[in-house]
This record gives structure tokens, C-alpha cells and sequence, in this order.
């Protein structure tokens, strides 16, 4: 009876890590993703900066002019 309870034991343990591990594997993917979105969002403030620089630069031309 001891082994059987112990198979049902590992079995479980197994089917538990087997659980983490597809858990895991999503959560790195998903952390992937978001760190990808980071540097487009980052860049894309970037781009966003130089544009407004520009874009007062240009009026602060004109209106001394």
C-alpha cells in the first residue's frame, strides 16, 4: 500500500512540475513580449522627442524672424 501511495505521489509531482514548467514557459514568452513592446515604445518616444525638438525649433524660427 506504501508504494502505491508513493506512485500516486510521484505521479502527481510530476504532473505538477510538467504544470510549472508549461506555466514558466509562457510566462518567459510573455516577459519576451514585453520587453520587445518596451524597446518599440522607447524608440518610438525617441522619435517622437527629435520631432517635437524639431517642430520648436521651426516655430521658435519663425516667430523670431
Amino acid at each position: 500500500m506504501t508504494t502505491k501511495t508513493s506512485n500516486n505521489t510521484t505521479t502527481k509531482l510530476k504532473e505538477q512540475i510538467t504544470a510549472h514548467s508549461n506555466n514558466i514557459d509562457q510566462l518567459r514568452n510573455r516577459v519576451n513580449e514585453l520587453v520587445d513592446e518596451l524597446h518599440s515604445v522607447k524608440a518610438e518616444l525617441n522619435n517622437f522627442k527629435k520631432n517635437v525638438a524639431s517642430d520648436v525649433k521651426y516655430l521658435t524660427n519663425k516667430v523670431d524672424a
